[in-house]
């Protein structure tokens, strides 16, 4: 994993939405930090730090439901699987919140 695509997870796990993780890591687009959030090393990475942040900084769920919705319609068109992933995982996010 490398520096960037740590500086991306560290600023999500800390309550960034993706576009500002994604300026703060100096990638052009979120859809980017999405899919370094998505990998499994991202999800074990994110773990180990959600385990050191307080309750209170832990990113909000309703901005990343926006961000996925954001995400499936910029998608929709170019790549419908894409699109359909993070309109699920939104959806899977509602439910939980």
């Amino acid at each position: 994993m490398t520096i960037k695509q740590r500086t991306a997870l560290a600023a999500v796990a800390k309550g960034c939405t993706y576009k500002e993780a994604a300026r703060a890591a100096g990638y052009k687009n979120l859809e980017t930090v999405w899919q370094i959030c998505n990998s499994n090393e991202g999800k074990a990475y994110l773990r180990a730090i959600a385990k050191n942040i307080d309750a209170e900084t832990v990113y909000s769920v309703r901005e990343r439901i926006a961000d996925l919705r954001t995400l499936a319609r910029v998608h929709l068109f170019t790549n419908p699987k894409t699109a359909l992933a993070c309109v699920r995982e939104a959806n899977k996010l509602a439910k939980c919140g």
